[in-house]
């Protein structure tokens, strides 16, 4: 695991401890955990594949987050470089 991935997923500085307290996201998953109450309550005969699916998608949408988040760490980067970069004649 790189540097970047380790960051990402707090296992530097433990960034978990934090929490979410955005409330579009505590709502997010408010709806989410509903709809798949739901979706088990209405498809119990299927409760296996259904696990099968959001576990495949938590893993698709971890491996797009990570990926984002290299993108925009690295983007900051170059930002500060150029800071760092001296001024041209005046």
């Amino acid at each position: 695991m790189d540097i970047l991935e380790e960051l990402y997923k707090c296992d530097i500085f433990h960034l978990e401890e934090i929490g979410d307290t955005n409330p579009d996201f505590c709502k997010a998953v408010k709806l989410l955990s509903v709809a798949e109450k739901e979706l088990k309550d209405r498809y119990h005969d299927s409760g296996e594949l259904i696990a099968r699916y959001l576990a495949a998608e938590k893993e698709l949408r971890c491996i797009g987050n990570t990926a984002e988040f290299r993108k925009g760490f690295r983007a900051g980067a170059q930002m500060i470089l150029e800071v760092m970069k001296p001024f041209g004649k005046l």
